[in-house]
């Protein structure tokens, strides 16, 4: 028998969860404190993104 081949790492619904958990943590990572450059490297998100999150944080205030 031969084996079935999955990349998870193809799949839609594994891709929205990582990350929405990717933005959540850079949002517990802002309200800590961390900075732009440090959060875009501990989650793996672009500056940009993170950027984006921490205008739309302050906005809500």
């Amino acid at each position: 028998m031969g084996t079935i081949g999955y990349d998870i790492e193809q799949d839609e619904v594994y891709l929205q969860g990582k990350q929405a958990a990717q933005i959540r943590f850079a949002l517990t990572c802002l309200a800590k404190g961390f900075s732009i450059e440090m959060t875009a490297e501990l989650t793996g998100l672009s500056e940009e993104q993170v950027q984006k999150l921490k205008d739309e944080m302050e906005n809500q205030a």
